[in-house]
C-alpha cells in the first residue's frame, strides 16, 4: 500500500510503500536518521554512536522514559495507525492485527498505534469500533499463518 507518492525506498523496489514507514527496519531508519540528527542522545549511549543506533536502542530509551525517544516513536506509530486507519477504510474489519518484530514488544507500541489509527480514521466515533491488536504470536505469525494458509489450501 502506497502511502507516500514517491516517498522512502521499500525493499519491493518501489517507493513510499507503508512497510517502508512501519516495519522493523523502517523504525531502524528512523532512529538512525534522529540519531544523525543529533537526538537520540540516550539510544546513541546505549548504541556506542549515532551510526550504530537501531530499533533495539530506540526501544531500551523508551522504557527509561527518554523524551526525545518517545518522540520518534509516537511519529513510527502515527505510520502504522495511518496503514491501518486506510485499511480499515476499505475492508471495514471488525479487527486488525498487527504482527512483525515492532509488536513482540507490545508495552511499547500497542497504545500508540492505537491512538495514531483513532486519530486516522474517519468516522472514528460513528462507525462500529474496530479493534487493534498486537499479534500474540509476535514476528512469527506472518509465516504461521502462511504455513496454515498451504495447509487449508491443501485439504
Amino acid at each position: 500500500m502506497t502511502i507516500v507518492p514517491g516517498g522512502a525506498g521499500c525493499a519491493c523496489g518501489r517507493q513510499g510503500c507503508w512497510e517502508a514507514y512501519a516495519s522493523g527496519s523502517a523504525l531502524a531508519r528512523q532512529a538512525a536518521e534522529a540519531a544523525a540528527a543529533g537526538r537520540l542522545a540516550a539510544a546513541v549511549a546505549r548504541a556506542g554512536g549515532a551510526a550504530a543506533v537501531r530499533g533495539e536502542h530506540l526501544s531500551e530509551a523508551l522504557r527509561s522514559g527518554d523524551p526525545e525517544a518517545a518522540a520518534v516513536a509516537d511519529r513510527f506509530a502515527d505510520w502504522v495507525g495511518l496503514g491501518v486507519a486506510n485499511l480499515v477504510h476499505l475492508l471495514d474489519p471488525e479487527v486488525v492485527v498487527v504482527g512483525g518484530s515492532v509488536m513482540s514488544e507490545v508495552a511499547l507500541w500497542e497504545h500508540r498505534v492505537r491512538r495514531a489509527y483513532r486519530r486516522h480514521v474517519l468516522g472514528g466515533g460513528l462507525r462500529p469500533r474496530t479493534t487493534v491488536a498486537a499479534a500474540h504470536l509476535g514476528r512469527r505469525a506472518g509465516a504461521i499463518g502462511a504455513a496454515l494458509l498451504i495447509d487449508a489450501v491443501q485439504a
